[in-house]
This record gives structure tokens, sequence and C-alpha cells, in this order.
């Protein structure tokens, strides 16, 4: 019975419908909890709905009850390291599969995981190494689309590192090569925008994030960037709306509620801008910054009582911080 059901839910997985699948590897986990194959067919499923704490304890009986698939192991460690940052365990189980051979899926799960400690050298050792294996295999399909979104990962890290470095012609060419090689990720798109404005090159930073936002249109980042763009040209009304899209998408951005206040302010519309900032303490009763703001406006606007109780509230939170943000004159 567990194995008919099993086989029903591969079916469904294949055509598909992911919450048919998961319903009949409930019911042969059901009837057979001892069966590694069911116990990583559903942790698979949990692990893809992000119920990470019962994915980890099935794809763990799994690699445990049978340590002769790599399978079971490589998705253990890729729930450990990739999706819940537990790195050195999620190295240790993939140690323990690699005693069984070399495999390019293994490599893949390594690389991934070295990109999330930020070690984008180990990454491509790790990518062009299951690269080689993939071509003497002949092996195709999963493997090599994983491939090619991990080398743009890469490739996508290396070009902030040199960005950061002020290299930016080479990051230029960093990030361009990630995106030809992932091209239906925004990510390098939004950071040769960033590039680009850096070099003081606007229109081609706004065509980035355009780009971007065509891509993925609840990229708050380019969102956020297209309204600096247009605020630092002076298109006040363009600004306005792209961060009011933005809040839609995500009220909590940071400097979002900043940003929107300080272009009604430059509107005229200081009343408007100051029921943003009220909002933004509402959300967060910690924004120093926020309040900080908020106690000048009401400075400026003879209400000093207000102001020096705003103050005195944001001096509350963090004292250095509150000084810091007077001392750069806002």
């Amino acid at each position: 019975m567990w194995r008919a059901a099993l086989d029903r839910g591969l079916r469904r997985l294949a055509e598909g419908d992911a919450a048919g699948a998961e319903d009949c590897f409930e019911a042969a986990y059901r009837r057979a909890p001892e069966r590694p194959e069911v116990c990583f067919a559903l942790g698979r499923e949990r692990m893809r709905r992000g119920r990470l704490d019962e994915a980890e304890a099935l794809l763990r009986a799994a690699w445990s009850a049978s340590q002769s698939s790599a399978a079971a192991g490589v998705a253990l460690a890729r729930c450990l390291g990739v999706l819940q940052k537990r790195w050195a365990e999620a190295h240790a189980v993939l140690d323990e599969v690699a005693a069984l051979g070399e495999d390019p899926g293994l490599l893949v799960i390594r690389g991934e995981i070295h990109l999330e400690e930020e070690r984008a050298d180990a990454a491509r050792a790790c990518f062009e190494r299951a690269e080689a294996l993939v071509g003497r295999r002949g092996r195709a399909g999963a493997v090599r689309g994983a491939l090619a979104l991990g080398m743009a990962r890469v490739l996508n890290l290396e070009g902030i590192r040199l960005g950061k470095a002020g290299r930016m012609e080479e990051a230029l060419f960093a990030f361009k090569r990630a995106f030809d090689l992932a091209s239906g990720w925004s990510g390098p798109l939004v950071n040769m925008g960033a590039a680009f404005a850096e070099m003081g090159r606007p229109a081609r930073a706004r065509g980035c994030y355009e780009r971007a936002l065509v891509l993925e249109p609840k990229n708050v980042v380019a969102r956020y960037n297209l309204a600096t763009l247009a605020r630092e040209r002076g298109d006040l009304a363009s600004a306005e709306g792209e961060l009011r899209r933005l809040l839609v998408e995500d009220p909590d951005y940071p400097c979002g509620r900043l940003g929107l206040a300080d272009v009604l302010a430059r509107r005229g519309r200081a009343d408007d801008a100051a029921e943003v900032l009220r909002g933004a303490i509402e959300r967060d009763p910690r924004d120093v910054a926020a309040m900080c703001r908020l106690a000048v406006w009401l400075h400026e606007a003879g209400r000093t009582l207000e102001a020096a109780e705003m103050l005195r509230r944001a001096k509350d939170v963090d004292a250095a911080k509150a000084q810091a943000y007077l001392d750069r004159g806002h």
C-alpha cells in the first residue's frame, strides 16, 4: 500500500501537482514511516514548503537508513546549509556523502553553501569541478541549470566586491556575465544599475532598474533605486510614485518611509511628510532616524515642545545614534 501511494505522489509531482504529491507522500509515510524512500520524498516536499524542522528530521532519517544513495544526504545538506545556515553541519554531511564517490549534485550543493558563507572562490571551485564532471558523464537538465545559476551568483558576488573596491568597469563586466548565465534573475541587473549610477551614468542605471522590474515586478531594491534617481534629477512626482509602490510591496523596507517623507517635504507637503514619519514610528517604535527627522521638522515649524519630546524619545532608544544623526545636519 505504501508503494502505491509513493508512486502516485511521484506521478503527481512530475505533473506539477506539488500539493497532491505531498498528500500522497503523507499517506505513504503513515503506512511505512521507516522506509527511507518515503522519508526522502516527504522530506523534500516539506523542505519546499519551508517546514524545515520536519524536513530535517525526515531527510536525516532517510540518510541514516540508506547511506548507499547520495540523494538523501545531499538534500539534508541543502536543508541544513542553504536554508538553515548551519554550515558546519551541512559540510559534515557532505563529507559523509563524498565517501560514496564524486558527484556533481554534491558539488553544486557545497558550492551553494559556500555562497551562503560568502566564500566566492571556494564556490567557484566547486561549480567548475561539477561542470567538468557533468561534461564527462553527459549529464544535463537540472544539474546544468543549477550550475549556471551557481556560477551567476559567484560572478555577482565577485562584482559586488569589485564595486566596493572602486573597480567599476570590472564590476560591470562581472554583473554582465552573471546576467548572461541567468537571464531570468534580476539581481545582476540591479547591481549593474548601481554601478552605472556610481559612475555618473544615470540613464544607463535607470535602464537596468527598469529591466529588473520587468523580470521581477516586486523587486523593491530596483524600485527604491529608481526613486532615488528620480529624486536626484528633480522629478519628485515620479520619485513619490515609485516610493509609494515600494511601500505597498514592502511596508517595512529600510529608508522607504524616510525617503517618501523627504520627497513630500521637498514638494512642499510638510504635513503629509510628518504623517509618513509618524507612521514609520508607529510601525517601529525604535526608528531613531524617523524620530530625529520628525523632531527637526517640528522644531522648524515652531512646535518646540513636540520637537523636544520626540527628540527625548529618540535618545531614550539610542542616544549615540540620535546625536550622530543630528550632528550630520539633518
